[in-house]
């Protein structure tokens, strides 16, 4: 049986081997300060699921995105499963935490933003009743 639940402090050297396998390296001490800043701010929730042994096998960071022009809503700031672990319905458990807790703070709309060339993901999402609603251009600058 799986577990969902809050991340904490102690979780930071796991997520981060995540953050790895999602293309995003960070460092356990990076990861720890992310995490004490999020824990203060009640519009990010991060969730971990932990398989039956105890060990985390994926996360999923969900905020309130809140727009000038727009209604507010909730966003996936991202979502990993394990390679080890996937394909045990995982994905799916930590993407409904994501919802409920994103319905219980009012948000009528989840949104996701994924890189294209993610094709998994892609079906994921489609298979989870998720729309493919824009393509857009993402501008950076280094400053």
């Amino acid at each position: 049986m799986s577990l969902v639940r809050r991340a904490s402090l102690r979780d930071a050297d796991q997520l981060a081997g995540l953050s790895s396998q999602l293309g995003y390296p960070i460092s356990k001490t990076e990861l720890t300060r992310l995490l004490e800043d999020l824990e203060l701010d009640s519009d990010h929730e991060i969730f971990v699921l932990e398989d039956q042994e105890g060990q985390i096998c994926g996360f999923v960071h969900v905020l309130v995105a809140k727009r000038i022009f727009l209604e507010g809503f909730a966003e996936l700031g991202g979502l990993v499963v394990d390679q080890a672990c996937r394909g045990e319905g995982y994905g799916k458990q930590l993407l409904e935490a994501a919802e409920r807790w994103s319905a219980n703070k009012g948000m009528g709309e989840m949104r996701v933003r994924s890189n294209v060339t993610r094709t998994v993901a892609r079906e994921f999402y489609l298979g989870q009743g998720y729309l493919d609603n824009k393509k857009q251009t993402v501008f950076l600058k280094i400053l």
